[in-house]
């Protein structure tokens, strides 16, 4: 199933061994000190006379270290049911995140369309407008889900989850401003550019597929195969948006080409 699940699976020995040995060197000095004083008050007649005289300190030393004890006991416990907790977490969120870039993956369709239809969309309801962005928005769970896989991922399978959300928000705030801002002006070519934006967070999620089934790492750079238009649009032939796709290319390949690199300088100009 990869390195990542064996990296964890090792991290999780190394942490319980490490939780063994914390609980029982408290303990252990608690039964230490208990063994000393006992044989102090069988074998040291002086020890054991001021231990009569004090027994009341005594006593209430020992207590004390006893509570002290079970207390640091508790916290390392609740501690490691923590880190069980966390990590089963990230083992769920693994598990979905096939469903999750499905989802993601019919959402850029989706938007492809919608960005193109801007024009057309912007004469109905505010409400339709509005529930068709709903629809687009992802949902608290696929958050949820997306930040769980980034806390445990490798930091280069993090950092392309991390670059899938940062671009959808971009385009969903464009498609927002275009479809509800009835002032706001716009070429198609815009439209057109924006289109091929959607593309582009679709062909990241097709780059992670692999790494959602086996846990593989993703490599640096996806291929240019990837950001293509859908094969079921009706604008697949259209010769406006196989320009923006052949723009959009070579804008990459002049800055740093399809890679986290790339990407995220494309973020950083926008």
């Amino acid at each position: 199933m990869g390195e990542r699940p064996e990296v964890m699976r090792r991290s999780h020995r190394k942490t319980e061994n490490a939780l063994a040995q914390l609980k029982n060197f408290p303990f252990g000095i608690f039964l230490g000190i208990c063994f000393a004083l006992l044989l102090s008050w069988l074998f040291d007649s002086d020890i054991k006379e001021e231990m009569t005289k004090f027994y009341t300190f005594v006593f209430t030393a020992v207590i004390s270290l006893l509570a002290s004890t079970l207390a640091v006991v508790g916290v390392l416990l609740n501690l490691n049911k923590q880190q069980e907790l966390i990590e089963r977490r990230h083992i769920a969120a693994r598990a979905v995140l096939p469903l999750t870039l499905s989802r993601l993956y019919g959402l850029t369709e989706r938007a492809f369309e919608i960005t193109l239809d801007t024009t057309a969309l912007r004469k109905r309801p505010e409400d339709v407008r509005r529930n068709l962005l709903k629809k687009l928005r992802l949902t608290k769970d696929d958050i949820e889900q997306l930040r769980d896989c980034i806390e445990a991922s490798d930091e280069q399978s993090q950092a392309w989850i991390a670059l899938i959300i940062a671009h959808w928000q971009l385009e969903i705030s464009r498609l927002e401003n275009r479809l509800l801002d009835q002032n706001l002006l716009f070429l198609d070519s815009q439209l057109h550019n924006s289109a091929i934006d959607w593309l582009t967070i679709r062909g990241m999620a097709i780059h992670l597929f692999e790494y959602s089934r086996t846990g593989k790492k993703p490599d640096n750079k996806i291929s240019a195969d990837i950001i293509c238009l859908p094969i079921h649009s009706p604008y697949l032939h259209t010769q406006s948006l196989e320009e923006a796709r052949e723009k959009k290319l070579a804008y990459f390949q002049n800055n740093g080409g399809l890679t986290f690199s790339g990407f995220s300088a494309r973020l950083e100009n926008q």
